[in-house]
């Protein structure tokens, strides 16, 4: 005689059980997946378009700068591009730092 193992009806069941949950599972995670990507999607075209507007400020903020001293918009233009350098200089420091902990 062959060592085929026989499973009984209520081993039978459970083994169905576990295989139904198990693909259940798989389902949902792939729905997951899913919506993550489609919540990701929506939060990240709502930055590119305040990301767009800022680089567009940024660039506003260059034109003017090269007349720092004569005008008064020229002037602040000047100074928010320093204070946006050293925002900018502080944040890429602090993660630096961050990733050099770990």
């Amino acid at each position: 005689m062959a060592d085929h193992p026989r499973m009984t009806p209520g081993e039978k069941a459970g083994f169905s059980l576990k295989l139904i949950g198990g693909i259940i599972a798989v389902i949902l995670v792939i729905a997951l997946i899913f919506v993550g990507i489609y919540v990701l999607s929506v939060a990240l075209s709502g930055v590119g378009g305040f990301a767009g507007d800022f680089f567009e400020h940024i660039r506003r903020l260059f034109r003017d700068a090269t007349h720092a001293f004569r005008t008064g918009r020229g002037f602040g233009a000047f100074i928010q591009l320093i204070l946006i350098a050293a925002v900018l200089g502080w944040a890429i420091k602090r993660i630096m730092n961050y990733i050099g902990r770990k």
